[in-house]
């Protein structure tokens, strides 16, 4: 899918307003200057999250806040099949 890079970045613009990931700082997907398309984002520092039994309170929390947002006006990737869906999008890549 030729617009995956421009989904990741309003996706990662809209969650970094409520603390949830990075800041995005820009996207080029015109492949002028790289094979293909860029996309810069704020680098967080700390830990990954892990799926160890303590980090598990923090984790759910995290999930909670974010299946509670409105995504109005986000252009979001909607799939009838998400496996093959996904799949024949990374091969088209």
């Amino acid at each position: 899918m030729a617009a995956q890079i421009e989904y990741e970045f309003q996706a990662i613009k809209f969650i970094s307003r409520y603390g949830i990931g990075p800041k995005c700082y820009y996207f080029d997907d015109t492949k002028r200057h790289f094979a293909f398309g860029i996309l810069i984002e704020e680098y967080l520092h700390g830990p990954y999250i892990s799926l160890i039994p303590e980090e598990m309170p923090q984790v759910a929390e995290l999930l909670a806040r974010l299946h509670g947002l409105k995504p109005v006006h986000l252009p979001l990737m909607i799939w009838k099949d998400p496996l093959m869906d996904h799949y024949s999008m990374v091969c088209a890549i």
